[in-house]
C-alpha cells in the first residue's frame, strides 16, 4: 500500500516513515505542498496523511484541493492535530476520513490506518 505522508516537522516526519515502512507500508514524505502535488502524480496513494499545518482553515483548504485533484480512487485521508478542540471541526468537514490527536504512539497510529483502509503485513506479502 502507498502512504505518503505530508508533514512540515522533518523529525515527525521520518518517525512516521520509519514506523510505517517497519509494518511493509510503502511511503513517500514530504514537507512542502508543491513537493506533495508532484508525489500525487507519480506515487499513487491509496492513503495521504497530513500532519500538524498551522491553522485548520489551510489543512481544510489543502485537503479539499487534494481530494478535488483525484476523479476516481480518491484515497483516504488522515488528518493529525495538535489541537483536541480542532477534531470535531476537522472531522464536520467530511472531507478527512479520520482526524487523530498527537501525540500517539506508532503502534496506535498503524492500527488506525489498519482500520481506516483494510490494510494488514499479511496484504503486503
Amino acid at each position: 500500500m502507498n502512504v505518503i505522508v505530508f508533514e512540515r516537522e522533518e523529525d515527525i516526519q521520518d518517525l512516521l516513515s520509519y514506523n510505517l515502512q517497519k509494518q511493509g507500508f510503502s511511503v513517500q514524505a514530504c514537507n512542502e505542498k508543491n513537493v506533495l502535488c508532484s508525489c500525487l502524480d507519480v506515487f499513487d496513494p491509496q492513503l495521504i496523511i497530513i500532519g500538524n499545518l498551522d491553522w485548520e482553515e489551510d489543512l481544510i483548504e489543502f485537503a479539499k484541493n487534494i481530494r478535488a485533484k483525484f476523479k476516481n480512487g480518491v484515497p483516504a485521508i488522515l488528518a493529525l492535530t495538535t489541537d483536541n478542540d480542532s477534531i470535531p471541526i476537522l472531522e464536520k468537514t467530511g472531507i478527512f476520513d479520520k482526524v487523530l490527536a498527537t501525540p500517539i504512539t506508532p503502534k496506535y497510529l498503524i492500527g488506525q490506518i489498519t482500520q481506516m483502509v483494510g490494510f494488514s503485513l499479511s496484504d503486503a506479502a
